[in-house]
């Protein structure tokens, strides 16, 4: 069987064309259907948004984020470097001086049978 579609009108093609383009479920800033040119400017409103807007930094979201990740990461690794220190003073009073005290006051009074 040999069907061939209808031929379709410049109309019936710029209808289908304009209900692919255009949403009845969005409204443009008139509350009338958007279209993909109205979308598109929210999409570019929503990204300038993460940008700078008004901010009171030259920064914008993702670069504050980023320098607060950066100075976090910092403040841990210099909590971690001073974790290892102790852990390096500690093994060198073990070596230097055998087992250490187990707590307070087997320090204060020179071992627990003192």
């Amino acid at each position: 069987m040999n069907r061939r579609s209808p031929v379709k009108t410049t109309a019936q093609i710029a209808e289908a064309l304009r209900y692919s383009l255009v949403s009845p479920n969005v409204a443009d800033s008139n509350l009338e259907p958007a279209n993909v040119v109205d979308v598109l400017h929210d999409i570019a409103h929503a990204l300038h948004n993460l940008g700078m807007v008004d901010a009171s930094t030259d920064m914008g979201a993702i670069e504050a984020h980023a320098l607060a990740v950066k100075e976090g990461s910092e403040a841990i690794a210099a909590s971690l470097s001073q974790v290892a220190d102790a852990i390096t003073d500690l093994a060198a009073a073990v070596r230097d001086h055998g087992t250490p005290p187990r707590d307070a006051t087997e320090r204060e009074t020179g071992g627990a049978d003192a």
